[in-house]
C-alpha cells in the first residue's frame, strides 16, 4: 500500500499545473513534496523524448531515463507503471520507481511524472512489525529482487530469488517450498508489483508459528505498510496525535477491509479535514484495488484474460484441448515497421481468435506474441486438430501494416484434458512445448507424449528440472581461459552443473537442449547470472576481480528485458561491467536478426562484452560479424580435436584467426586437451585457449586457488 499510495500521489502530481508549467515551479511543487513525504527519494518529470526535464533532487543537464521500464510502459500504455528494483541515477539510492504520463490539452501523453520510492523507507515500515521468533520478514518485487529482508538486510537487491515469483504466488501455502538454505516460507502474499514473504528456519517451523507467521503477514505488515502511507496524509495536514476513530477505520482498511468510511458531514475544519481525506484515501484504494484486481486478470493491450485468468477457468474443467498459439517473427514486425505495428497484428490476431472459442473468457494472452485457447468441447485427437486447423486458417493471409501487408509465421501446439495432463498448468505447457516443437511448414502439432519413450524420459526431466531449480540444486563450476602469449586478466567460463537428489550429476548435453525447446533455458540462464554475479561480489571482498563468461541462449536474447536484469545484477554487487562476458551461439542469428542485435548491443553499451562460442563450423555469416558488437570469437572444439591430424582444418583455424584480427577480434580454443594441439594453435595466432589441458572446470574455491598458484607459479 505504500506503492500504490505513492502511485496515488503521482497521479495527482501529474494533474498539477505547476508541474506542467516552467522548471522553476515544477521544481519547487516536487521539491515540497519531497520535502515532506520521506518515502520518496525523488520526484521528477522525463520528457517524451527521455530527458529528464523537472526534478528534486539537482540532476546534470542531459540525464535520460529513456530506457527504464516504467517510463516506456507509462507512455505506451498511458497510465500508471511500477518499474523493477534499481538503483537510481540521480539518487544513488536503490528504489522502486513509478510513472504516470503527462498529458497535452488535447489528451496525449507529453512526458511521465516518476516517482522514486525509497528501498530503504520500505525496510524502515517493515521493520516495526513484531514476527515471531526466528522468522524474517522479506519482501520482493515483480522480477524476484529482494527489496527488504528483515532477517539478513545484506540480500537486499539481490536478483538470484530461488523461486520465480509467479511460481510462488501460485504455490498453495500447504506446499511452499524451500527460499534459501535452512529457511522454508510459511506465507506468502502479492502485493502492487510483487510480494511479501514470511520465512522461518526449518525446524522452528510448527504449526503454531505458522499460524502466527500468517497473521502477522496478513494484519500486521498491511498494517505497517498503510501506515506507512498515511504518514504523509498526517504530516500535509500538520496532525501530530493519534485520533481513535480514524485509527480504529485506519486499522480495518489494513486488515483489508476497504469498505470502510468515517463519512464526516463536511471537510471543513482540520479533524473533519482529515476524516474525509481518509475517506477519499480509502475510496482511491478501494478503486485502485479493483483495477489492480482486474489487471492481475486481465491483459492491458488486449483486453483478453492473461494467464492466470485462463488457468482458473480450465479448472474448472476436467476435459478439453488447449491450443496454444505463437507469432514467431513479431519481434521483426516491431523491428521493420515499429511497436505500433506490432501492437496493431497482436489485436488483429486476438479479433481473429476470439469468434472460434466458445466464450471470450477462454482466450488469454499469455506473452506478446503467444496466446492461449482452451476447448471444453474438443477432446480427443481429432477434435483438437480441427479446432487448431480453424485458428491457424483465420491467421493465414497476412495482416494490414499501413497500405500493405505482412507475412507472420505463426506455429501452434495443443495439448488434451486429461490425456496429456491432469492439471491446467501441465496443460499449458505441453500445449506450449507442442508449439515449439512445430515445424513452420506444420499446420499444427499435437502433443503425444506417447508416441515414443524419450518422449516421456523428456517429461519427468522437464519436471525433475523444474524441483532442481526451485531446491537451487544447480551449481557453477569454473574452467580457466588462459592467454597464450604474456600475461592477461584471471579469466573463467561460467559452467553449469546439476547433481540430482540420487547424487549422479547430469551432463549439461542431457538436460540444457531440452530447457531450450521448452523455454525453461530462460530461467536457467538468469539464475546463472545471479549466481555468477554474487560469486563475483564473494571473490572481490577476497581481493579477487578476474573476468567470467556466461553462455546465454538464443531465447534469452529475444528478450528485450536482459540488459535491465543485467544491469540489476551488477549494481546488486557492485560489479565492474568488463568483467562480465556474454557468449552467445551461432543459432541467436538464426532467430532473427534484429531483437538480438538490439540486445547485444544494449549489453555492449554497459561495458559487457559479447562473443560468439561454437564459431567456425556453422552459419556465421560475415555481416553478423560486423553488425554485432561481438569483441571474441571462441573456436568450435571440433576444430580443435582435429587440428593435430588434419591439415586442412589448421587451414579454416588460420583462416578464422585472419578475420578475427582484420576485425580486431580475440580468439578462444576450447577443448583443448593435448601439448601438440596447444602448440599448433600459438603457432596459427590463436590467442586465449580453454581445456583440460590446463585445467578443468571446478567449484569456486578452486578457482580461487587455482589462479592464485598460477599467478604465483607464473
Amino acid at each position: 500500500m505504500v506503492i500504490t499510495d505513492a502511485g496515488a500521489i503521482v497521479i495527482g502530481l501529474a494533474g498539477l499545473p505547476s508541474v506542467a508549467g516552467t522548471r522553476e515551479e515544477c521544481e519547487a511543487t516536487l521539491r515540497a513534496v519531497a520535502d515532506i513525504d520521506h518515502r520518496f527519494a525523488n520526484l521528477g518529470v522525463i520528457s517524451a523524448n527521455g530527458t529528464v526535464t523537472c526534478s528534486a533532487l539537482p540532476v546534470p543537464e542531459g540525464t535520460n531515463l529513456g530506457d527504464r521500464t516504467y517510463f516506456m510502459d507509462a507512455m505506451r500504455y498511458d497510465g500508471l507503471a511500477w518499474g523493477a528494483y534499481q538503483v537510481g541515477r540521480i539518487t544513488g539510492e536503490p528504489s522502486i520507481n513509478l510513472g504516470y504520463p503527462l498529458h497535452s490539452t488535447d489528451g496525449r501523453p507529453i512526458g511521465v511524472v516518476f516517482g522514486a520510492v525509497s528501498v530503504s523507507f520500505l525496510n524502515d515500515q517493515l521493520s516495526m512489525v513484531e514476527l515471531p521468533e526466528g522468522a524474517s520478514a522479506i519482501v520482493v518485487d515483480r522480477s524476484g529482487t529482494i527489496l527488504v529482508d528483515t532477517g539478513d538486510p545484506g540480500r537486499v537487491g539481490d536478483p538470484a530469488y530461488r523461486v520465480s515469483l509467479s511460481t510462488l504466488l501460485q504455490t498453495p501455502n500447504s506446499a511452499l517450498v524451500g527460499l534459501f538454505d535452512g529457511e522454508v516460507i510459511a506465507s506468502v502474499r502479492e502485493l502492487t508489483g510483487g510480494a511479501v514473504v514470511v520465512a522461518m528456519p526449518r525446524a522452528d517451523l510448527d504449526a503454531a508459528a505458522f499460524a502466527e507467521a500468517r497473521q502477522v503477514l496478513f494484519v500486521g505488515i498491511a498494517a505497517a505498510l498503510l501506515g506507512g502511507g498515511m504518514a504523509f496524509l498526517l504530516t500535509w495536514l500538520g496532525v501530530a496525535r493519534p485520533i481513535t476513530g480514524i485509527r480504529a477505520v485506519v486499522r480495518r482498511l489494513a486488515s483489508g477491509d476497504l469498505s470502510q468510511r468515517i463519512r464526516p458531514s463536511s471537510p471543513d475544519g482540520t479533524l473533519n479535514g482529515l476524516a474525509w481525506d481518509v475517506d477519499e484515501m480509502a475510496t482511491a484504494l478501494q478503486r485502485n484495488a479493483e483495477e489492480l484486481r482486474r489487471y492481475a486478470f486481465e491483459d492491458i493491450e488486449t483486453g483478453l484474460p492473461n494467464r492466470q485468468a485462463l488457468l482458473v477457468r480450465m479448472a474448472q474443467h476436467d476435459r478439453g484441448t488447449l491450443v496454444y498459439v505463437r507469432l514467431d517473427s513479431l519481434s521483426d514486425v516491431a523491428a521493420m515497421f515499429g511497436y505500433q505495428a506490432a501492437d496493431e497484428v497482436v489485436l488483429e490476431t486476438a479479433a481473429r481468435i476470439v469468434p472460434i472459442a466458445a466464450s471470450r473468457e477462454l482466450v488469454a494472452r499469455i506473452s506478446d506474441g503467444s496466446f492461449a485457447i482452451f476447448f471444453p468441447d474438443a477432446d480427443t485427437p481429432g477434435q483438437a486438430s480441427a479446432r487448431m486447423s480453424r485458428i491457424l486458417d483465420a491467421l493465414d493471409g497476412g495482416f494490414r501494416i499501413g497500405d500493405g501487408s505482412i507475412e507472420v509465421v505463426t506455429r501452434a501446439g495443443a495439448a488434451i484434458l486429461p490425456d496429456d495432463a491432469d492439471d491446467p498448468e501441465t496443460l499449458m505447457r505441453m500445449a506450449e512445448l507442442a508449439a515449439r516443437g512445430a515445424n513452420r511448414s506444420d499446420h499444427g502439432t499435437l502433443f503425444d507424449p506417447s508416441s515414443d519413450q524419450q518422449k516421456a524420459e523428456n517429461l519427468r526431466l522437464l519436471s525433475e528440472m523444474r524441483e532442481a531449480l526451485l531446491a537451487d540444486r544447480f551449481e557453477v563450476f569454473y574452467q580457466p581461459i588462459v592467454p597464450l602469449r604474456g600475461d592477461g586478466p584471471a579469466h573463467f567460463e561460467a559452467l553449469i552443473r546439476w547433481t540430482g537428489d540420487d547424487g549422479v550429476r547430469r551432463s549439461p548435453g542431457e538436460f540444457i537442449p531440452l530447457a531450450e525447446r521448452t523455454g525453461a533455458i530462460e530461467h536457467i540462464d538468469r539464475w546463472v547470472l545471479g549466481s555468477v554475479g554474487r560469486q563475483l561480489g564473494h571473490w572481490s571482498r577476497q581481493g579477487f576481480a578476474p573476468e567470467v563468461s556466461v553462455n546465454l541462449s538464443a531465447h534469452s536474447l529475444l528478450n528485450e528485458d536482459l540488459p535491465e536484469y543485467l544491469q540489476s545484477v551488477i549494481s546488486a554487487f557492485d560489479l565492474d561491467p568488463q568483467q562480465l562476458h556474454i557468449e552467445i551461439t551461432e543459432t541467436a542469428f538464426l532467430e532473427g536478426f534484429a531483437g538480438p542485435l538490439r540486445v547485444c548491443e544494449s549489453l555492449n553499451g554497459m561495458g559487457v562484452s559479447i562473443s560468439v562460442d561454437d564459431f567456425g563450423m556453422g552459419y556465421s555469416p560475415m555481416q553478423y560479424l560486423r553488425e554485432f558488437p561481438v569483441e571474441t570469437l571462441k573456436l568450435d572444439m571440433s576444430l580443435v580435436r582435429d587440428i593435430e591430424r588434419d591439415p586442412s582444418v589448421s587451414s579454416v583455424v588460420q583462416g578464422i584467426v585472419l578475420v578475427a584480427q582484420n576485425l580486431r577480434l580475440r580468439t578462444v580454443a576450447e577443448g583443448v586437451e593435448t601439448p601438440a594441439a596447444h602448440a599448433a594453435l600459438l603457432r596459427l595466432g590463436v590467442t586465449d585457449a580453454q581445456g583440460y589441458y590446463y585445467a578443468r572446470p571446478m567449484p569456486p574455491d578452486d578457482a580461487l586457488r587455482w589462479a592464485r598458484s598460477s599467478r604465483a607459479s607464473a
